[in-house]
């Protein structure tokens, strides 16, 4: 039996470390972008709620003074910041950037067999079928090159030949990556904007139905004050208003701009873990993956919190 050199030896110990370090980096790379998904999500099905509540209680209101002889009262809802085909359609940016990691662990692994699983070969076929058709710039707040964006991620997850490197994939798709998270930070600004206007709104209207409560019914409107008070309370899970900003200044995690900023760091850190992944060392890999694992951890425990 032949002896390697005590140097060979060394080499192909670091190498198998260093494999090994590669595969649970981007493994929990991987964990950290599905965290952010769902994160995402999470925000958009909030604002949309909310959205559907706000007009509910405005409707209301309307009725109320009369200035509207029509209330439904069934339940139903038209989302006017974000309908559901919006939704879906920020879905599949969320898709294509889990896509997009899901293939960088398949890339770091020590198999011979660098595909993905049938259904997500199924769902990047879709994706790309999608993007290709234009059905995301349906939406005026998606540009093209978020279009040609989710095709290169989804054509990148079905190749079977060009990529054949974590760190080659990682370089090659970092400008399109960043591409869905800029897009991403703009949405999560702009809901925000869009529905603390509404709920401003709203908590302007519920002040004058107090007050013309109070004149007609008097120490009795005491009721109809903690009534307003609930509904105020519960018209936007994301935080409170701008109507209720000392608020926010007491405790930072009831504003919807901390909730914003919370979302949009771990799009930053998700990033930054990406360009890591494709130009640094092992141990700036970890770092910047361990940040990206701690601030989604952070963003989606923010979310929970307010949404209670």
């Amino acid at each position: 039996m032949k002896h390697l050199p005590l140097a060979g030896l060394a080499v192909l110990i670091t190498g198998c470390s260093g494999l090994s370090q590669l595969q649970d980096t981007v493994a929990k790379y991987d964990q950290g972008a599905h965290s952010v998904a769902a994160g995402e999500m999470a925000y958009f099905r909030e604002v949309q709620a909310a959205d559907c509540a706000n007009s509910f209680y405005s409707a209301a209101f309307s009725f109320a003074s009369a200035a509207s002889e029509s209330l439904d009262l069934s339940g139903n809802c038209v989302p006017t910041i974000f309908d559901d085909q919006m939704i879906a359609r920020r879905q599949a940016l969320m898709d294509s950037l889990t896509l997009y990691v899901d293939k960088l662990q398949a890339l770091a692994t020590g198999d011979n067999n660098k595909q993905l699983d049938a259904n997500s070969q199924q769902l990047a076929a879709q994706l790309n079928a999608m993007a290709k058709a234009h059905s995301l710039t349906s939406d005026l707040g998606i540009a093209h090159d978020v279009e040609t964006a989710v095709i290169a991620i989804a054509e990148m997850a079905l190749d079977q030949r060009r990529f054949k490197d974590t760190q080659q994939a990682a370089k090659t798709l970092e400008t399109q990556v960043i591409t869905l998270a800029n897009i991403l930070e703009l949405e999560n600004t702009a809901m925000s904007a869009g529905l603390a206007s509404k709920v401003e709104q709203i908590e302007i209207q519920l002040h004058a139905a107090v007050l013309k409560a109070r004149r007609d019914e008097g120490e009795r409107s005491v009721l109809d004050v903690i009534t307003a008070r609930d509904i105020a309370r519960s018209i936007n899970p994301l935080g409170i208003s701008a109507v209720s900003a000392t608020v926010a200044a007491r405790n930072p995690n009831v504003d919807p701009q901390n909730v914003v900023k919370q979302l949009n760091a771990s799009l930053d850190s998700l990033v930054n873990a990406n360009s890591a992944i494709a130009t640094a060392g092992t141990g700036g890999v970890v770092a910047a993956v361990n940040d990206l694992i701690a601030r989604a951890q952070h963003a989606n425990s923010v979310l929970s919190s307010i949404s209670k």
